[in-house]
């Protein structure tokens, strides 16, 4: 098989799992000239996967971009999805629904949960997009609570998530490897860039809530990152997040994002937020404002919340279910 994944210029911890865990789940699977293509762990059941004579999804995501033409067709094997909306959405049976490709960590030895006795700190892990705007060192550092750099090596971030007490998390996958190392944690949200549809998706696959703290921006660069988000076509915030409006939101997006005159402009309007990014940071603008001292507050108060932890009866199901696809991919592969 060959392996579809998204790679962030800099990194980014949820898509980079992919670099590595595959070949430890499947190590004799992988040959780029086969024409068979397996779409891993991400939100990325979009129109960017590349055709294939085959291909076959394993605990992706949808939300962001369209769906590829054809999706679900012959050529297609969906042997599992995050969750019930992307299954919903997709038009797939709700028994795709399991959830999302990283809880099969579960499976690796260095990654089986440390007794309480063994962890301790907070740590907080903010989306990868949010790092290139705030001054979440400073913060983190007056809430007492330590960084986790998204853009970091994953398999030395899992380590520190596995030894924490707390995971605060607004990258989606901080929360899920904590979820699945039996790690207490609860959602942040940075921006609105934060994609609602994504995150419910996963946590309605465990039978979680899903109501986040929301940090105020904390400098010049986030304040107007946030401005521009809606030009871009970044806003993924759902205010009120029931299933008809979250797959209503989705949907409209999807209809926009399919019409490439709507593409070409948001890609316009990247570009130039990209360049008022520079020219503000030329200019020092990048200087903390008030919202920094308040989201330093929400922060160490949100450390003291009631953390969120799915059932172990329902996570261990949700495993075992991955587990039966993996051994299904491994028949395949012989």
């Amino acid at each position: 098989m060959r392996l579809h994944y998204y790679h962030a210029r800099q990194g980014n911890f949820g898509d980079d799992l992919n670099g590595w865990l595959w070949d430890r789940l499947l190590p004799a699977g992988w040959d780029a000239g086969d024409n068979t293509l397996l779409v891993g762990i991400g939100t990325i059941l979009d129109r960017t996967i590349p055709s294939a004579q085959k291909t076959v999804v394993f605990g992706s995501g949808a939300g962001y971009q369209s769906p590829p033409r054809g999706f679900g067709g012959t050529t297609w094997q969906v042997l599992s999805v995050r969750g019930p909306l992307t299954a919903q959405i997709l038009a797939l049976p709700s028994a795709k629904a399991v959830t999302d490709g990283a809880a099969l960590l579960a499976m690796l030895p260095e990654c089986t949960p440390l007794p309480e006795s063994e962890r301790h700190g907070v740590v907080f892990m903010p989306h990868h997009y949010a790092m290139e705007t705030g001054i979440w060192h400073e913060i983190c550092v007056m809430a007492g609570v330590e960084l986790i750099d998204p853009r970091s090596e994953s398999r030395e971030s899992i380590q520190r998530i596995r030894r924490a007490r707390l995971v605060l998390a607004d990258a989606m996958h901080a929360a899920i490897v904590a979820d699945t190392l039996r790690v207490p944690w609860l959602p942040l949200v940075t921006s609105a860039e934060i994609n609602t549809f994504k995150w419910v998706d996963w946590t309605r696959s465990l039978g979680l809530p899903y109501v986040p703290v929301i940090l105020p921006p904390t400098s010049a660069l986030e304040s107007f990152r946030a401005m521009t988000l809606t030009f871009r076509g970044r806003n993924f915030a759902v205010a009120q997040p029931s299933t008809d409006a979250l797959l209503a939101d989705c949907a409209r997006r999807w209809r926009k994002d399919q019409n490439v005159c709507h593409r070409t402009l948001c890609d316009i309007n990247h570009g130039l937020f990209l360049l008022g990014t520079r020219l503000l940071m030329m200019a020092s603008c990048n200087r903390q404002n008030t919202g920094l001292v308040a989201a330093a507050a929400i922060m160490e108060e949100t450390t003291r919340k009631t953390p969120y932890l799915s059932n172990e009866n329902t996570l261990r199901q949700k495993i075992n279910q991955l587990a039966d696809s993996l051994e299904y991919l491994r028949n395949q592969v012989r």
